[in-house]
C-alpha cells in the first residue's frame, strides 16, 4: 500500500492552515476597521478642506465688505448739505423723467461730478439714486455699461436683495454682478428731514479680478492627487446658474455636463441641499470609479463649493498597510511552519517510524514472542504498550485457536459422516412421498368420474322433476277447463229448458192468433154476405171485407207455418237438452279422472324431487371427499417437497462438513506458521 504524507507533515500543514485561517480572521476585520477609519479620517479631512476653503472666501469676502464701507464713508464725503426730493419737477436724465433730488440748492439730477471725483480718488465706481414711487432710478453715476455708456437712468431691480432693504429703510452689502462685472456693493438710503427714504446711494468696490485671483487658489487646493475643489453659482437670477466657476476640466460649463457611470446629472439635486455628503460612481478611463463629494453652500455669494476625491486614492495608504501585514504574516508563518516541522520531526515523526519498524519486523517474522522495545513517558510509549499488550492477548487466542481447529476438524468430519447418513435417509422418504402421489392422484380421477355420473344423474332427476311438474301444471289447467266446460253446458241446459219453456208459450199465443184468425175469416165472410145483400150500397164495404178475409186467411196459414216451426223447435230442443245433460255427464268423469291423474303427477314430482335431493346430498359428499383427498395430495407433495428439501440440505451439510474439514486443516496449517 502506498504511503500518504507523514502524520507530522499533516500536522504540520493543518497547523499552518489554521493559522492562516487565523490571520485571515484577524486581518479582514482589521482591514475593514481600518478602511472605516481611513474613510473617516478622510471625510473630515475633506471637510476641513472645505471648511478651509469657505474661511478663504469668507475672509475675502469680509474685507471687500470692510474695503466697501470704507470707501462708502469717503463717498459720503463728498456730499455737502441734505437731500430734498421733489417729485412733481422732473428731469430727463439719459432719456428718462426723473424726480428732481437736490443736495441743497444743488441738482443732483445728470451731475456726475461727485462721483467721477470718488472714482478718480478709490478707483471704484459710486452711483445716486432717486426715489420715483416705489422704483429707484440712478440719476449719478461712474458705473459703465457694456457699451461704454454711464448706466443713467436704470432702475434698480425689485427683484434685488437690496431693494427691500431699502424701502425698509436700511443698508444693503453683498456681492453683485453689474454689466459683466463684479462688485462687493453697499447700498445705503438717502432720507428727507422726515426720515422718509426719498433715494439711496451705491458704492462699488470692484470684485472681479480678486474672485479670479480667489478661485485661482481653490484651484491649487489638492486632496491627494486628483482630489480638488469645484466652485457652483447657485444664484438663480444670474446668468451663470447651475454652471462651473471653477473646475479642472468644465469651467464655465453647466453642471448637467457631469454625469454618474449610469449617464445621470447626480449635481442638479444639490444646487438647494446647503451641505452635505456624497458617494457617487463617476465614469474613467478604468471604467467607474467612487468618488466622495463634500459640499456646502456659501450664501453671501451664492455659491456652493464642493471637494471631490476618488476613494481608490483615499485607500490607497490603506490597502499598502495590509499588504505589508499580509507580507509581515506570510513571513511569520514560514518561520513558524519551519519551526513546527522540526519540533514535529523529533517528536512525533521519528517515534512513529521507530514503531513502524518493529510492528513491520514482527508482521515479517512472524513471531509472536517478540515485543516492542520503545520506553517513552509520552504517547508514543502508551501505543507501545497497548500493541504488547495486544501480542499477548494475540498469541493466546492463536494458541486456542489452535487447539480449537483440531476440535472443529474431528467434528466435521463426524458431521460429514452424519449428512450422508441422513442424505439417504431424505432419499428413500422422497421416493415414498412420490409413490403416495401416484396413487392419490389415481384417487382423485376415480372420485371424479364418480362425480361426473352421479352429476348426469342429478340432470336427469332435475329434468324429470321439471316435466312432472309440467305435466302437473297442464293437469291443473285441465281440470279447470272441463270444470268450465261443465259448468258452461249446465248453463246452457238450462237455457235450453227456457227455451222450450218459452216455445210453449209461443204455441199458445200462436194458437190464440190461429183462432182469432178463424174468427175474423168468419166475420169478413158475413160482412161480405151482408154487403151483397145491400147491394149497391154495401159494394165498398164487401171489398174491405174481402180483404180483410184474405188478411185473416194469410195469418192463419202463417200461424200454422209457425205453429210448425215452434213444435220442430221444441223437438230438436228436447233433443238438444238431452244431449247436453249427456255431455255434462262425461264432463264430469272427465274433470273427475283428470283430478285423480293430477294428484299421481304431484306424487311424482315429490319423487323426483326426493331424487334429487339424494342425488344432491351425493354429490356434496363427493365434493367433500375430493377436496378430502386433494388435500392429501397436497401434503403428499408438501411431503415429497419436504423430503426433496431435507435430501439437498443434507447433501449441502454433508458438502458443507467436509469444506469445514478442509478449513480447520487451513486454519491448523495458518497457525503453525506463528511461533507462538
Amino acid at each position: 500500500m502506498k504511503r500518504a504524507s507523514s502524520i507530522g507533515s499533516r500536522l504540520v500543514l493543518t497547523q499552518v492552515v489554521l493559522m492562516v485561517l487565523v490571520a485571515g480572521a484577524i486581518m479582514y476585520p482589521l482591514y475593514l476597521f481600518s478602511q472605516r477609519l481611513m474613510l473617516e479620517r478622510t471625510q473630515k479631512v475633506q471637510a476641513q478642506l472645505l471648511a478651509q476653503s469657505l474661511n478663504m472666501v469668507d475672509g475675502f469676502n469680509e474685507s471687500l465688505r470692510l474695503s466697501t464701507r470704507q470707501f462708502e464713508k469717503v463717498f459720503f464725503a463728498e456730499f455737502k448739505g441734505g437731500f430734498s426730493l421733489k417729485p412733481a419737477q422732473k428731469i430727463r436724465v439719459a432719456g428718462a423723467e426723473t424726480p428732481a433730488l437736490m443736495m441743497g440748492s444743488e441738482l443732483v439730477n445728470g451731475n456726475n461730478q461727485m462721483a467721477d471725483h470718488f472714482s478718480a480718488v478709490s478707483g471704484n465706481v459710486a452711483s445716486i439714486y432717486a426715489r420715483d414711487g416705489d422704483d429707484f432710478v440712478r440719476i449719478s453715476t461712474t458705473l459703465l455699461m457694456e457699451n461704454g455708456n454711464r448706466a443713467l437712468g436704470s432702475k434698480l431691480e425689485r427683484a434685488a436683495p437690496a431693494y427691500a432693504k431699502l424701502m425698509a429703510g436700511d443698508g444693503y452689502i453683498g456681492l453683485a454682478n453689474l454689466y459683466g462685472r463684479d462688485y462687493v456693493t453697499s447700498y445705503s438710503p438717502i432720507k428727507d428731514g422726515d426720515g422718509k427714504v426719498i433715494g439711496a446711494t451705491f458704492v462699488g468696490v470692484g470684485a472681479t479680478e480678486g474672485i479670479a485671483s480667489l478661485l485661482v487658489r481653490l484651484g491649487k487646493v489638492r486632496l491627494e492627487d486628483s482630489g480638488h475643489i469645484d466652485v457652483i453659482d447657485v444664484n438663480p437670477a444670474s446668468a451663470s446658474y447651475g454652471r462651473y466657476l471653477l473646475h479642472p476640466k468644465l469651467n464655465g460649463r453647466s453642471i448637467d455636463k457631469s454625469r454618474d457611470a449610469g449617464g445621470q446629472p447626480y449635481l442638479r439635486d444639490l444646487l438647494k441641499a446647503g451641505s452635505g455628503n456624497l458617494t457617487v460612481r463617476l465614469p474613467s478611463d478604468k471604467g467607474a470609479d467612487a468618488h466622495m463629494l463634500s459640499y456646502a453652500a456659501f450664501a453671501p455669494w451664492n455659491w456652493l463649493v464642493v471637494s471631490d476625491e476618488t476613494e481608490s486614492e483615499l485607500q490607497r495608504e490603506n490597502r499598502m498597510l495590509v499588504v505589508w501585514l499580509a507580507a509581515g504574516c506570510s513571513v511569520l508563518l514560514v518561520v513558524l511552519a519551519l519551526a513546527l516541522w522540526g519540533v514535529t520531526r523529533i517528536l512525533v515523526t521519528r517515534p512513529v517510524r521507530q514503531l513502524v519498524a518493529e510492528v513491520a519486523s514482527i508482521r515479517d517474522n512472524h513471531d509472536l514472542q517478540h515485543r516492542l522495545q520503545i520506553r517513552r513517558r509520552d504517547e508514543m510509549g502508551e501505543v507501545a504498550d497497548a500493541l504488547n499488550g495486544l501480542l499477548d492477548s494475540f498469541q493466546q487466542a492463536l494458541n486456542r485457536t489452535s487447539h480449537h481447529a483440531v476440535d472443529l476438524d474431528r467434528a466435521a468430519q463426524d458431521l460429514s459422516q452424519k449428512a450422508g447418513a441422513a442424505a439417504a435417509s431424505s432419499g428413500e422418504q422422497r421416493n415414498s412421498a412420490q409413490q403416495m402421489s401416484q396413487h392419490t392422484e389415481l384417487l382423485i380421477a376415480g372420485v371424479e368420474q364418480i362425480e361426473r355420473v352421479v352429476g348426469e344423474a342429478s340432470d336427469v332427476a332435475r329434468a324429470s322433476s321439471e316435466a312432472a311438474q309440467n305435466g302437473s301444471t297442464s293437469l291443473v289447467a285441465a281440470v279447470d277447463e272441463v270444470n268450465r266446460i261443465t259448468a258452461t253446458l249446465d248453463n246452457a241446459a238450462d237455457s235450453l229448458q227456457a227455451l222450450e219453456s218459452n216455445a210453449r208459450q209461443i204455441s199458445d199465443i200462436v194458437n190464440v192468433i190461429h183462432d182469432i184468425a178463424d174468427q175474423t175469416n168468419l166475420l169478413a165472410l158475413n160482412a161480405a154476405i151482408e154487403a151483397a145483400r145491400a147491394g149497391e150500397m154495401g159494394r165498398g164495404f164487401a171489398v174491405v171485407a174481402d180483404e180483410v178475409r184474405k188478411l185473416a186467411e194469410r195469418t192463419s196459414q202463417s200461424t200454422r207455418q209457425i205453429a210448425g216451426m215452434i213444435e220442430a223447435m221444441q223437438q230438436a230442443t228436447v233433443l238438444a237438452v238431452q244431449a247436453m245433460r249427456q255431455s255434462v255427464s262425461c264432463a264430469s268423469e272427465g274433470a273427475a279422472i283428470t283430478a285423480r291423474a293430477r294428484e299421481a303427477m304431484a306424487s311424482i314430482v315429490a319423487d323426483a324431487e326426493k331424487s334429487m335431493e339424494v342425488v344432491a346430498c351425493i354429490n356434496q359428499e363427493l365434493a367433500s371427499q375430493r377436496q378430502a383427498v386433494e388435500s392429501i395430495a397436497v401434503q403428499v407433495a408438501h411431503v415429497a417437497r419436504l423430503a426433496d428439501t431435507n435430501n439437498q440440505a443434507a447433501e449441502r451439510s454433508a458438502e458443507t462438513a467436509g469444506e469445514m474439514a478442509r478449513l480447520a486443516d487451513s486454519l491448523t496449517r495458518e497457525v503453525r506458521v506463528f511461533r507462538a
